[in-house]
Protein backbone atom coordinates (compact mmCIF):
# COMPACT_ATOMS: atom_id res chain seq x y z
CA UNK A 1 0.00 0.00 0.00
CA UNK A 2 1.24 3.33 -1.35
CA UNK A 3 1.38 6.51 1.41
CA UNK A 4 -0.97 8.46 0.00
CA UNK A 5 -3.08 5.32 0.15
CA UNK A 6 -2.10 4.59 3.70
CA UNK A 7 -3.43 8.25 4.29
CA UNK A 8 -6.73 8.07 2.62
CA UNK A 9 -5.93 10.70 0.10
CA UNK A 10 -6.80 11.13 -3.75
CA UNK A 11 -3.54 10.45 -6.09
CA UNK A 12 -4.47 13.54 -7.78
CA UNK A 13 -4.00 15.72 -4.73
CA UNK A 14 -1.23 13.80 -2.74
CA UNK A 15 1.71 15.91 -4.34
CA UNK A 16 -0.16 19.06 -2.97
CA UNK A 17 -0.95 17.88 0.21
CA UNK A 18 2.54 16.42 1.29
CA UNK A 19 3.86 19.45 -0.24
CA UNK A 20 2.15 22.10 2.28
CA UNK A 21 1.90 19.39 5.18
CA UNK A 22 5.91 19.71 5.22
CA UNK A 23 4.91 23.54 5.39
CA UNK A 24 2.92 23.36 8.01
CA UNK A 25 5.53 20.65 10.24
CA UNK A 26 8.02 23.41 9.76
CA UNK A 27 6.07 26.70 10.97
CA UNK A 28 3.91 24.91 13.85
CA UNK A 29 7.78 23.27 15.62
CA UNK A 30 9.12 26.87 14.73
CA UNK A 31 6.10 28.25 16.51
CA UNK A 32 5.72 26.08 19.50
CA UNK A 33 9.39 26.19 20.28
CA UNK A 34 10.28 29.80 20.39
CA UNK A 35 6.56 29.99 21.89
CA UNK A 36 7.37 27.91 25.00
CA UNK A 37 11.24 29.07 25.08
CA UNK A 38 10.09 32.81 25.62
CA UNK A 39 7.24 31.48 27.84
CA UNK A 40 9.86 29.57 29.91
CA UNK A 41 12.40 32.40 29.91
CA UNK A 42 9.58 35.21 31.07
CA UNK A 43 9.11 32.95 33.73
CA UNK A 44 11.71 32.44 34.93
CA UNK A 45 13.37 35.79 34.95
CA UNK A 46 10.61 38.04 34.97
CA UNK A 47 7.95 36.03 36.88
CA UNK A 48 4.42 35.19 36.33
CA UNK A 49 3.35 38.00 36.95
CA UNK A 50 4.94 39.45 33.46
CA UNK A 51 2.17 37.31 31.78
CA UNK A 52 -1.26 39.94 32.06
CA UNK A 53 1.16 42.56 30.51
CA UNK A 54 2.49 40.64 27.92
CA UNK A 55 -0.90 39.51 26.93
CA UNK A 56 -2.31 42.90 26.98
CA UNK A 57 0.35 44.39 25.24
CA UNK A 58 -0.19 41.38 22.20
CA UNK A 59 -3.88 42.90 22.25
CA UNK A 60 -3.01 45.88 21.25
CA UNK A 61 -0.61 44.71 18.79
CA UNK A 62 -3.28 42.34 17.23
CA UNK A 63 -5.51 45.37 17.14
CA UNK A 64 -2.87 46.68 14.69
CA UNK A 65 -1.73 43.76 13.13
CA UNK A 66 -5.05 42.85 11.90
CA UNK A 67 -6.19 45.97 9.88
CA UNK A 68 -2.85 45.88 8.35
CA UNK A 69 -3.04 42.40 7.34
CA UNK A 70 -6.40 42.97 5.78
CA UNK A 71 -4.75 46.38 3.31
CA UNK A 72 -1.62 43.65 2.77
CA UNK A 73 -4.35 41.05 1.46
CA UNK A 74 -6.12 43.29 -1.04
CA UNK A 75 -2.84 43.83 -2.73
CA UNK A 76 -0.95 40.81 -2.77
CA UNK A 77 -2.27 37.23 -3.55
CA UNK A 78 -2.49 34.75 -1.16
CA UNK A 79 1.00 32.98 -2.32
CA UNK A 80 2.36 36.24 -1.65
CA UNK A 81 1.14 36.33 1.34
CA UNK A 82 1.84 33.63 2.42
CA UNK A 83 5.79 34.38 2.28
CA UNK A 84 5.18 37.76 3.84
CA UNK A 85 3.76 36.18 7.06
CA UNK A 86 6.11 33.47 7.29
CA UNK A 87 8.95 35.77 6.56
CA UNK A 88 7.49 38.40 9.18
CA UNK A 89 7.42 35.60 12.20
CA UNK A 90 11.21 34.18 10.57
CA UNK A 91 12.27 37.75 10.72
CA UNK A 92 10.98 38.36 14.31
CA UNK A 93 12.08 35.39 15.78
CA UNK A 94 15.42 35.80 14.21
CA UNK A 95 15.77 39.58 15.73
CA UNK A 96 15.26 37.62 19.38
CA UNK A 97 17.82 35.39 18.99
CA UNK A 98 20.55 37.77 17.77
CA UNK A 99 19.51 40.15 20.75
CA UNK A 100 21.57 40.36 23.21
CA UNK A 101 21.41 38.37 26.35
CA UNK A 102 20.95 41.69 28.39
CA UNK A 103 18.92 43.30 26.41
CA UNK A 104 16.49 39.99 25.78
CA UNK A 105 16.42 40.08 29.37
CA UNK A 106 14.76 43.46 29.85
CA UNK A 107 12.56 43.15 26.41
CA UNK A 108 10.91 39.71 27.32
CA UNK A 109 7.56 41.28 27.45
CA UNK A 110 7.51 42.95 23.96
CA UNK A 111 9.41 40.09 22.36
CA UNK A 112 7.07 37.49 23.57
CA UNK A 113 3.92 39.58 22.28
CA UNK A 114 5.72 40.36 19.45
CA UNK A 115 6.44 36.54 18.24
CA UNK A 116 2.82 35.73 19.44
CA UNK A 117 1.35 38.02 17.24
CA UNK A 118 3.70 37.22 14.15
CA UNK A 119 2.42 33.35 14.68
CA UNK A 120 -1.30 34.54 14.63
CA UNK A 121 -1.04 36.48 11.61
CA UNK A 122 0.68 33.21 10.40
CA UNK A 123 -1.64 31.05 11.38
CA UNK A 124 -4.82 33.13 9.64
CA UNK A 125 -3.76 33.59 6.43
CA UNK A 126 -2.77 29.40 6.14
CA UNK A 127 -6.65 28.40 6.07
CA UNK A 128 -7.28 31.30 3.35
CA UNK A 129 -3.82 29.82 1.48
CA UNK A 130 -4.99 26.63 1.75
CA UNK A 131 -8.13 26.79 -0.12
CA UNK A 132 -6.60 27.51 -3.20
CA UNK A 133 -4.81 23.88 -3.19
CA UNK A 134 -8.09 21.96 -3.25
CA UNK A 135 -11.22 21.52 -4.77
CA UNK A 136 -14.10 20.80 -2.08
CA UNK A 137 -14.45 17.41 -2.81
CA UNK A 138 -10.18 17.22 -2.25
CA UNK A 139 -10.53 19.01 1.22
CA UNK A 140 -12.04 16.33 2.97
CA UNK A 141 -9.43 14.55 2.76
CA UNK A 142 -6.53 16.36 2.42
CA UNK A 143 -7.42 18.60 5.18
CA UNK A 144 -6.90 16.15 7.54
CA UNK A 145 -3.61 14.85 6.14
CA UNK A 146 -1.83 18.72 6.45
CA UNK A 147 -3.20 19.61 9.75
CA UNK A 148 -1.81 16.36 10.81
CA UNK A 149 1.64 18.08 10.84
CA UNK A 150 0.37 20.20 13.59
CA UNK A 151 0.66 17.85 16.71
CA UNK A 152 4.19 16.45 15.15
CA UNK A 153 5.08 19.54 14.72
CA UNK A 154 4.38 20.12 18.42
CA UNK A 155 6.03 16.97 19.13
CA UNK A 156 9.73 17.91 17.36
CA UNK A 157 9.21 21.55 19.66
CA UNK A 158 8.34 18.84 22.58
CA UNK A 159 11.44 16.73 22.13
CA UNK A 160 13.54 19.89 21.76
CA UNK A 161 12.13 21.37 24.56
CA UNK A 162 13.43 18.05 27.10
CA UNK A 163 17.06 17.43 25.97
CA UNK A 164 17.58 20.83 24.31
CA UNK A 165 20.68 19.52 22.74
CA UNK A 166 22.84 23.09 22.68
CA UNK A 167 23.07 23.10 26.60
CA UNK A 168 20.85 26.88 27.19
CA UNK A 169 17.32 27.00 26.50
CA UNK A 170 17.82 30.33 25.57
CA UNK A 171 19.77 28.88 22.54
CA UNK A 172 16.47 27.01 20.77
CA UNK A 173 15.51 30.36 19.46
CA UNK A 174 17.84 30.02 17.24
CA UNK A 175 16.36 26.42 15.89
CA UNK A 176 12.73 28.17 15.92
CA UNK A 177 14.30 30.66 13.33
CA UNK A 178 15.26 28.18 11.51
CA UNK A 179 12.83 26.49 11.26
CA UNK A 180 10.84 29.30 10.56
CA UNK A 181 13.43 29.97 7.15
CA UNK A 182 12.97 26.37 6.04
CA UNK A 183 8.91 26.86 6.20
CA UNK A 184 9.76 30.00 3.84
CA UNK A 185 11.56 27.66 1.40
CA UNK A 186 9.25 24.96 1.93
CA UNK A 187 6.08 27.64 1.14
CA UNK A 188 8.00 28.77 -1.89
CA UNK A 189 8.18 25.59 -3.37
CA UNK A 190 4.78 24.20 -2.56
CA UNK A 191 4.01 27.75 -4.10
CA UNK A 192 4.57 26.11 -7.52
CA UNK A 193 2.38 23.03 -7.52
CA UNK A 194 -0.75 25.80 -7.35
CA UNK A 195 -0.62 25.48 -10.95
CA UNK A 196 -2.55 22.11 -10.18
CA UNK A 197 -5.14 22.98 -8.25
CA UNK A 198 -8.14 22.11 -10.33
CA UNK A 199 -9.11 25.63 -8.29
CA UNK A 200 -6.97 27.58 -10.03
CA UNK A 201 -7.29 25.77 -13.43
CA UNK A 202 -11.01 26.78 -13.45
CA UNK A 203 -10.32 30.74 -13.32
CA UNK A 204 -7.35 30.61 -15.73
CA UNK A 205 -9.93 29.10 -18.12
CA UNK A 206 -11.65 32.30 -17.36
CA UNK A 207 -9.38 34.40 -18.40
CA UNK A 208 -7.09 34.92 -15.65
CA UNK A 209 -3.43 33.22 -14.26
CA UNK A 210 -2.48 31.36 -12.16
CA UNK A 211 -1.47 33.74 -9.83
CA UNK A 212 -4.41 35.81 -10.37
CA UNK A 213 -6.63 33.14 -9.33
CA UNK A 214 -4.95 32.90 -6.37
CA UNK A 215 -5.12 36.58 -5.26
CA UNK A 216 -7.86 37.87 -2.88
CA UNK A 217 -6.65 41.44 -4.55
CA UNK A 218 -7.03 40.02 -8.33
CA UNK A 219 -10.41 40.94 -9.00
CA UNK A 220 -13.00 43.08 -7.73
CA UNK A 221 -15.63 41.42 -5.65
CA UNK A 222 -18.69 39.72 -8.10
CA UNK A 223 -21.19 42.07 -8.82
CA UNK A 224 -25.03 40.98 -8.53
CA UNK A 225 -27.06 42.49 -11.84
CA UNK A 226 -30.57 42.24 -11.58
CA UNK A 227 -33.49 42.22 -13.81
CA UNK A 228 -34.57 45.55 -14.44
CA UNK A 229 -31.19 47.22 -13.09
CA UNK A 230 -28.79 48.67 -15.06
CA UNK A 231 -28.67 49.33 -19.23
CA UNK A 232 -26.56 49.82 -21.97
CA UNK A 233 -23.49 47.89 -22.58
CA UNK A 234 -23.41 46.87 -18.89
CA UNK A 235 -26.93 45.60 -18.37
CA UNK A 236 -26.76 41.56 -19.24
CA UNK A 237 -28.75 40.07 -21.93
CA UNK A 238 -28.08 37.30 -24.24
CA UNK A 239 -25.47 39.42 -26.35
CA UNK A 240 -23.56 39.50 -22.79
CA UNK A 241 -21.72 35.80 -22.54
CA UNK A 242 -20.36 36.63 -19.46
CA UNK A 243 -24.08 37.13 -18.12
CA UNK A 244 -24.53 33.65 -19.15
CA UNK A 245 -28.02 32.16 -18.71
CA UNK A 246 -28.34 34.69 -15.97
CA UNK A 247 -29.07 37.04 -19.11
CA UNK A 248 -32.06 35.03 -20.37
CA UNK A 249 -33.33 35.30 -16.92
CA UNK A 250 -32.85 38.76 -16.85
CA UNK A 251 -35.59 39.01 -20.08
CA UNK A 252 -38.04 36.80 -18.66
CA UNK A 253 -38.25 39.04 -15.55
CA UNK A 254 -37.75 36.53 -13.11
CA UNK A 255 -35.34 38.89 -11.25
CA UNK A 256 -32.59 36.46 -10.05
CA UNK A 257 -28.54 37.95 -9.52
CA UNK A 258 -26.15 37.08 -11.93
CA UNK A 259 -22.30 37.45 -10.59
CA UNK A 260 -19.52 38.58 -12.34
CA UNK A 261 -16.05 39.75 -11.92
CA UNK A 262 -14.23 42.36 -13.32
CA UNK A 263 -10.25 43.32 -12.78
CA UNK A 264 -9.76 45.75 -10.61
CA UNK A 265 -7.98 47.31 -7.56
CA UNK A 266 -10.54 48.28 -5.73
CA UNK A 267 -10.05 49.95 -1.58
CA UNK A 268 -9.55 47.82 1.23
CA UNK A 269 -12.55 48.69 2.79
CA UNK A 270 -14.44 47.32 -0.25
CA UNK A 271 -13.93 44.18 1.18
CA UNK A 272 -16.51 45.02 4.45
CA UNK A 273 -19.11 47.16 2.41
CA UNK A 274 -21.00 46.26 -0.91
CA UNK A 275 -22.78 48.56 -3.33
CA UNK A 276 -23.96 51.69 -0.77
CA UNK A 277 -21.72 51.64 1.67
CA UNK A 278 -23.51 53.80 3.81
CA UNK A 279 -27.38 53.08 2.92
CA UNK A 280 -29.14 51.22 1.12
CA UNK A 281 -28.04 50.25 -2.57
CA UNK A 282 -30.55 50.87 -5.69
CA UNK A 283 -31.67 47.10 -6.12
CA UNK A 284 -32.72 47.52 -2.51
CA UNK A 285 -30.06 45.64 -0.80
CA UNK A 286 -28.47 46.65 2.83
CA UNK A 287 -24.06 47.20 2.52
CA UNK A 288 -22.55 43.68 2.53
CA UNK A 289 -21.40 44.49 6.28
CA UNK A 290 -24.59 44.78 7.90
CA UNK A 291 -25.59 41.41 6.32
CA UNK A 292 -22.37 40.16 8.12
CA UNK A 293 -22.83 41.96 11.23
CA UNK A 294 -26.83 40.34 11.38
CA UNK A 295 -26.01 36.96 10.94
CA UNK A 296 -26.45 34.78 14.06
CA UNK A 297 -23.56 32.62 13.30
CA UNK A 298 -21.07 35.59 13.13
CA UNK A 299 -22.21 37.22 16.26
CA UNK A 300 -22.05 33.10 18.26
CA UNK A 301 -18.41 32.88 16.91
CA UNK A 302 -17.62 36.73 18.14
CA UNK A 303 -19.12 35.59 21.79
CA UNK A 304 -17.47 32.16 21.81
CA UNK A 305 -14.04 33.30 20.48
CA UNK A 306 -13.88 36.18 23.34
CA UNK A 307 -14.53 33.80 25.70
CA UNK A 308 -12.43 31.14 24.72
CA UNK A 309 -9.82 33.55 24.72
CA UNK A 310 -10.36 35.30 28.00
CA UNK A 311 -10.91 31.33 29.84
CA UNK A 312 -7.37 30.59 27.66
CA UNK A 313 -5.80 33.70 29.22
CA UNK A 314 -6.82 33.20 32.84
CA UNK A 315 -5.30 29.33 32.66
CA UNK A 316 -2.33 29.92 31.12
CA UNK A 317 -1.84 33.00 33.81
CA UNK A 318 -2.86 30.38 36.61
CA UNK A 319 -0.81 27.84 34.73
CA UNK A 320 2.64 29.83 34.91
CA UNK A 321 2.03 31.18 38.92
CA UNK A 322 2.23 26.70 39.93
CA UNK A 323 5.36 26.83 37.03
CA UNK A 324 7.56 29.34 38.74
CA UNK A 325 6.64 28.46 41.83
CA UNK A 326 7.56 24.07 41.71
CA UNK A 327 10.49 24.67 39.28
CA UNK A 328 13.76 27.15 39.49
CA UNK A 329 15.00 27.46 36.28
CA UNK A 330 14.46 27.84 32.85
CA UNK A 331 15.78 24.33 31.59
CA UNK A 332 13.65 22.85 34.21
CA UNK A 333 10.48 25.02 33.26
CA UNK A 334 11.24 24.14 29.39
CA UNK A 335 11.41 20.43 30.12
CA UNK A 336 8.23 20.37 32.00
CA UNK A 337 6.59 21.96 28.92
CA UNK A 338 8.50 19.95 26.20
CA UNK A 339 6.95 16.71 28.22
CA UNK A 340 3.33 18.38 28.30
CA UNK A 341 3.97 18.97 24.32
CA UNK A 342 5.12 15.26 23.61
CA UNK A 343 2.66 13.12 25.51
CA UNK A 344 -0.43 15.40 24.64
CA UNK A 345 -0.25 15.39 21.06
CA UNK A 346 1.32 11.64 20.37
CA UNK A 347 -2.19 10.04 20.46
CA UNK A 348 -3.37 13.54 18.00
CA UNK A 349 -1.24 12.73 15.39
CA UNK A 350 -1.61 8.61 15.15
CA UNK A 351 -5.26 9.48 14.96
CA UNK A 352 -5.19 12.63 12.73
CA UNK A 353 -2.79 11.59 10.24
CA UNK A 354 -3.83 8.08 9.93
CA UNK A 355 -7.63 8.05 10.74
CA UNK A 356 -9.40 11.44 10.03
CA UNK A 357 -8.79 11.47 6.52
CA UNK A 358 -10.77 8.27 5.88
CA UNK A 359 -13.78 9.32 8.39
CA UNK A 360 -13.65 12.75 6.69
CA UNK A 361 -13.84 10.57 3.49
CA UNK A 362 -16.75 8.81 4.92
CA UNK A 363 -18.98 11.27 6.24
CA UNK A 364 -18.49 13.96 3.32
CA UNK A 365 -21.53 13.34 0.91
CA UNK A 366 -20.69 11.68 -3.06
Amino acid sequence: MRLWQLAGIEAGSWSRALALWLVLLAVTASGELGAETLRALLLDRAGSDALPPAFALEAVLKLTAIPAYFWLSRRFSNRQLMAVTIGLYAAVTALIALAPASLLSGWLVPAFALEAVAQNLLVLHWGVYLVDFFTVRESTSSFAFIYSAQPLGALVAGGLLIWHPFGRLADLIYVAAGLAAGGLVLAARAGRRLAESPRIQVGVGRGQTAEEGSGLGAACPAKPWRSGVGSGPEAPGAADPAAGTGGQASQRGEGRPVERSEPCRPGWLSRFAGPGRSRRDGTGGYPAWRYVLRAPVVRTMAVATAVMVLARSLLQVSGSHVLAEQFETEGRIGEFLGQYKLWTNVVVFAVQALGAARLMRQLSPP
